[in-house]
C-alpha cells in the first residue's frame, strides 16, 4: 500500500501534466479525506440526492422569501433607505442561501448567494457601481431558484424504506428469479453488470451486494470489486455466488472481506434467506447521537435525511441560545456546528464546550461555507476536530461522520482494556 507521501508525489505530477495539457486545476485537496475531482462550474449543477426531493419542496417556499429580503435590500439600496437592520437581515439570508443552494443542486445559486454575502459586507452606497452588481446577482439568483433543481425526483418513491439487494451477475434468467423472490420478501433486487455496479452503489446505496465474481471476463476484476466494498465506510456486505467452488477461492473471498459464499446451483429462496439474515445481522455500524446546531432549518432537515439512513440519531437545534440545555438532554456522541449564527457563533459553543470538564472531550465538526486559511485555522484554533464544507457533499459527510465514531469506539474499547 503507497504511503502518503507517495500518493502526494503522484498527484503532484498529475496536476503538473493537467497543467501543461492546458486544464485548469481539476484535483481538489479533502482534509482528512484525500484528493477528488472538483465539480463542474456553473452553469451545470451538481445532481442532488434523490432523499432531498421533499425537502426542497417543503423549503422552497421558504427559499423565495429569503431571495424576497435581498430583493427589499436592492429596493432600499437605490432610494438610499437601507437601514442597518436591514443590511443585517439581508446579510445572513445570503450566507444561509449560500450554504444551502448547493446541497439541492444549485451551485450556481450557491455561488450568486456569495457574492451578494460579500458585497453586502463590504458595504453599499446609492449610485455606485457596486449597487448595480447587487441588483444584477439578485435578480440572477431570483431567476435560478426558480428553475427546477435538475436530478430532483417530484413524486415520492412508494419503496423508499424497502431494503436493497445489488445482483451483479451475467446470469440473467437466475437474476430474473433472485429479483422476483426478493419482492415477496419485501427487499427491492437490481440486476447489474460489473460495469454498471459502482455507478448504481453510488447513487442507490444499496444494504446488500450478491456478487458473481465470474460476472466478466476475468475473476480478478469481480474480487477488485468486493475488495472495494469491504474498505468504504461503512462497508459494504457481499454475498459471493459462484459456479467456481474450491477452498482456494473460499480462502481468497474471505481474506477480502466476503460475508458468505455460495455454490450454484442454490435455489433462490436459499440465497434471500441469507440475504435476510445479514440484513438482520449487519445493523448499521454506529448507534450514536449525532447534535446539530445551526440557525438554517433546511441544513439540519438535510443532515437529517443524510444521517438518519446509517442508524443515526440526529437531533437538531436551531436556536444557538437554548445550547446548553440541548447538550444536557441530549448527551450526544459528535457534535455538529455551523460557524455563523445569530446570538452565539459556532466557535463560541465549541469554545464553551472544551472549558468543560464533561464535554471538554466531544468531538466536535464544524460546517463552513468559507474555507479560507484563517477561517480553516480558527476551526482547529477553537479545538474543533475536523470540518465539512458547504455546500454539503452527502459522502463526504458521512464519512468523516462515521471515522470519527468508530475512532471513539476503538479508544473506548482501548480504555476499557487498559483497566
Amino acid at each position: 500500500i503507497p504511503g502518503e507521501e507517495a500518493v502526494r508525489t503522484q498527484i503532484k505530477g498529475l496536476r503538473q501534466k493537467l497543467k501543461s495539457a492546458g486544464a485548469a486545476d481539476l484535483i481538489e485537496t479533502v482534509y482528512g479525506i484525500g484528493y477528488r475531482l472538483k465539480p463542474p462550474k456553473a452553469p451545470s449543477r451538481q445532481h442532488p440526492l434523490t432523499a432531498l426531493t421533499g425537502i426542497w419542496e417543503r423549503f422552497n417556499p421558504r427559499i423565495s422569501d429569503q431571495v424576497a429580503v435581498l430583493e427589499q435590500a436592492v429596493a432600499a439600496v437605490s432610494k438610499n433607505t437601507f437601514s442597518q437592520k436591514l443590511r443585517t437581515e439581508a446579510e445572513q439570508e445570503a450566507h444561509t442561501l449560500a450554504g444551502s443552494l448547493g446541497t439541492f443542486g444549485f451551485s450556481k445559486g450557491s455561488q450568486l448567494a456569495k457574492k451578494i454575502e460579500h458585497l453586502l459586507q463590504t458595504g453599499l452606497s446609492a449610485g455606485t457601481k457596486e449597487v448595480k452588481l447587487f441588483q444584477k446577482l439578485v435578480t440572477a439568483l431570483r431567476q435560478e431558484i426558480e428553475r427546477p433543481p435538475d436530478g430532483l425526483v417530484t413524486v415520492a418513491d412508494p419503496n423508499a424504506d424497502e431494503p436493497k439487494l445489488l445482483i451483479i451477475d451475467s446470469d440473467r434468467q437466475l437474476a430474473d428469479e433472485l429479483v422476483i423472490v426478493a419482492h415477496t420478501q419485501g427487499i427491492r433486487a437490481e440486476v447489474a453488470t460489473l460495469a454498471e455496479a459502482r455507478d448504481k452503489i453510488a447513487r442507490d446505496h444499496p444494504n446488500v451486494v450478491l456478487l458473481d465474481p465470474d460476472v466478466s471476463n476475468s475473476t480478478k476484476e469481480g474480487l477488485l470489486l468486493l475488495a472495494e466494498l469491504r474498505k468504504q465506510q461503512p462497508a459494504l456486505p457481499v454475498l459471493v455466488f459462484t459456479a467456481h467452488d474450491s477452498l482456494s477461492n473460499r480462502v481468497e473471498v474471505s481474506r477480502l472481506g466476503g460475508y458468505g459464499f455460495f455454490q450454484k446451483p442454490v435455489p433462490p429462496n436459499q440465497v434471500l434467506e441469507a440475504v435476510t439474515q445479514l440484513l438482520q445481522r449487519t445493523d448499521p455500524v454506529t448507534e450514536a447521537t449525532v447534535m446539530v446546531v445551526d440557525d438554517d432549518p433546511q441544513i439540519l432537515a438535510i443532515l437529517r435525511t443524510l444521517l438518519e439512513p446509517w442508524g443515526l440519531k440526529v437531533v437538531t437545534l436551531d436556536d444557538p441560545r437554548q445550547f446548553w440545555e440541548k447538550l444536557a438532554a441530549s448527551s450526544p456522541d459528535l457534535l455538529i456546528l455551523d460557524i455563523k449564527m445569530p446570538y452565539l457563533s459556532g466557535f463560541e459553543l465549541c469554545q464553551v464546550v472544551r472549558n468543560d470538564s464533561r464535554w471538554g472531550g466531544l468531538p466536535v465538526l464544524f460546517l463552513t461555507a468559507p474555507t479560507d486559511a484563517d477561517t480553516i485555522n480558527q476551526v482547529f484554533a477553537v479545538g474543533a476536530d475536523d470540518y465539512v464544507s458547504k455546500p454539503i457533499v452527502g459522502p463526504e459527510l458521512v464519512t468523516r461522520i462515521i471515522n470519527r465514531l468508530e475512532r471513539i469506539k476503538l479508544l473506548r474499547r482501548l480504555a476499557q482494556l487498559s483497566h
